[in-house]
């Protein structure tokens, strides 16, 4: 088990802790948002809540709603704080 620990603090040091390895590794997800994905998750991240984002992107709230709604089926069927969560974690806000 030591191997196999020290194995996983490489790779977390190599990748997710270098900003140039963490863009390679989620560029694969930035290629498949259109622009109104990026809209919607530039704004999720953003802090700001999904009733505002007419104002900020254009999109009308029920529309952003449903498209927040198939991302998170795409990741797995996450909820919303988890969907934040990851995008925090991989700095998502600085690619889009």
């Amino acid at each position: 088990m030591g191997l196999l620990t020290q194995l996983a603090l490489g790779y977390h040091t190599k990748i997710i802790t270098s900003r140039e390895n963490m863009s390679l590794f989620i560029q694969p997800l930035l290629e498949r948002l259109n622009d109104t994905r990026r809209k919607v998750l530039k704004h999720l991240v953003s802090g700001h809540p999904m009733k505002t984002i007419p104002d900020t992107s254009g999109i009308s709230q029920r529309y952003a709603e449903k498209v927040l709604i198939d991302v998170r089926k795409e990741f797995g069927n996450i909820s919303t704080n988890e969907l934040i969560y990851i995008l925090g974690m991989v700095h998502i806000h600085e690619h889009l």
